[in-house]
């Protein structure tokens, strides 16, 4: 009986040995899998049993294939990520907006409205020449085209995020199904005691590509599901997932429920898409549209009081703004003055062609201090620094943008190499482990074939 037992002690630890190895050739067969966790087999000593009143150990077996893995830092890494993916996102869109108005450089809106302001001094220098005039016109109709040109650019940037923002709300609900069917996957491997480490290992990566996109929140449960949230509000509980969608309204976009309110997000690239937008919409177009209007308005009012050489008065040499939702894309040069230069106003009575009162005092609003409206309250400054100061601001935007990007993947780097380390596999290692496992084999083979020498002695001799 006890050469028998002493048989199954060895074929335990062969067993042993061989899943152990298995393990150890699952873990270098995915060394360079993304996401994926190094396993190990957890071996422990079977069962004592009683032979001739003596207890016997009988061998060792492979009580789970334990998963490596560290869940407080993979906490820090979603939530790292969706900072990133923030500022990523943030970053990527002020950049565009920055090609937009193409500033610094000589087809920029600040190069083409110091143009229009020379323009008008050259006429106040020799208002009876028609060749100032016609360059006056040609310069203001150019400095109408680019405001026209990136108020256009600013709204198809914002079309295009809400085509991205769609493509993203989309990932969402995909990804979120994918963690649903997972979550039930694994629950029944758990029912049946086989945890499904590499199943779990999917979904860690995908609530990693879904923290990059939204600010989720993810929590385990004891039936070895993973509930996750969003702004307080369950994205996926156990199987069942609930979904979000894009509504577009005047090309403002809103993220909600498909069966609730609006998606509160703190984070993520859906929310750096939404901020980006809605700063686009307050800052860059509505100050285009104040800075066409405002020019309009006061060049407009003076203009009207004035004579052009051929006597005529009350022409706007800006079309009328005033009705208009759009003023920036509706910014252009009166169809009067375009047909007719000579109708400039530039003297402040009839019958005087080398009067220039009335166009000094157009020339004297480059540096005219007026309020504007602004987001934080009015806002005074001249035309020039109006605008200018507004592009200082997208840069300060991109730059913190810029800085932030930098600050964040520094610190994912830092976690995902802390979580490697423990988590990832180290092919030295696996190789240790492999020559370990084989000799233990080995020994249990040797164990086998001596037991079974015994035992032929023993039949023989007894034969």
């Amino acid at each position: 009986m006890t050469m028998f037992s002493g048989l199954y002690t060895a074929l335990k630890g062969l067993q042993a040995s061989q899943q152990a190895m298995q393990v150890t050739g699952h873990n270098v067969a995915n060394a360079n899998t993304e996401g994926y966790s190094r396993q190990q087999a957890v071996l422990v000593s079977s069962d004592v049993i009683e032979i001739g009143g003596l207890k016997m150990g009988t061998g060792v077996e492979v009580e789970k294939v334990r998963r490596i893995r560290d869940d407080f830092l993979d906490m820090q890494i979603r939530s790292i990520n969706s900072k990133s993916g923030y500022w990523q996102s943030k970053q990527d869109v002020l950049q565009q907006v920055e090609v937009t108005y193409m500033e610094p450089s000589e087809k920029g809106i600040a190069s083409l409205l110091n143009n229009f302001w020379n323009s008008w001094q050259e006429v106040s220098k020799n208002p009876e020449s028609s060749a100032v005039r016609v360059s006056l016109t040609e310069n203001a109709a150019s400095l109408a085209d680019s405001v026209n040109s990136t108020y256009s650019d600013l709204i198809a940037l914002r079309t295009d995020i809400n085509r991205t923002l769609d493509t993203t709300v989309s990932q969402v609900n995909t990804i979120s199904d994918r963690i649903g069917q997972l979550n039930e996957q694994i629950n029944a491997g758990m029912l049946r005691n086989q945890p499904p480490n590499d199943l779990m290992d999917k979904r860690d990566l995908l609530l990693k590509d879904l923290a990059e996109i939204a600010d989720i929140k993810a929590f385990g449960t004891a039936d070895g599901m993973m509930d996750v949230f969003l702004g307080g509000r369950p994205l996926v509980a156990g199987s069942t997932t609930n979904k979000l969608e894009l509504v577009v309204n005047n090309n403002d976009p809103i993220v909600k429920w498909t069966t609730g309110p609006q998606v509160e997000l703190n984070g993520g690239r859906i929310k750096a898409l939404l901020d980006v937008s809605q700063e686009i919409k307050d800052d860059y177009l509505a100050n285009l549209d104040q800075l066409a209007l405002r020019l309009t308005e006061e060049v407009n009012k003076l203009h009207e009081a004035g004579y052009g050489l051929d006597n005529s008065t009350g022409y706007k040499f800006f079309a009328d703004l005033s009705a208009s939702s759009m003023p920036a894309a509706a910014f252009k040069v009166s169809d009067d003055i375009m047909g007719d230069p000579n109708k400039i106003a530039a003297a402040g009575q009839t019958d005087s062609p080398g009067d220039n009162s009335n166009v000094a005092e157009i020339v004297a609003l480059k540096d005219l201090p007026l309020t504007h409206p602004d987001n934080n309250g009015d806002y005074t400054a001249t035309f020039n620094s109006f605008y200018t100061d507004g592009i200082a601001r997208l840069g300060v935007k991109t730059q913190q943008a810029n800085h932030m990007v930098d600050n964040s993947r520094a610190m994912l780097d830092q976690v995902v190499r802390r979580q490697e380390s423990a988590a990832g596999v180290n092919l030295d290692e696996e190789m240790a482990n492999m020559v370990q496992f084989q000799h233990s084999y080995s020994a249990a083979a040797k164990i086998s074939a001596t037991i079974d020498q015994m035992l032929e002695t023993l039949l023989n001799n007894v034969g």
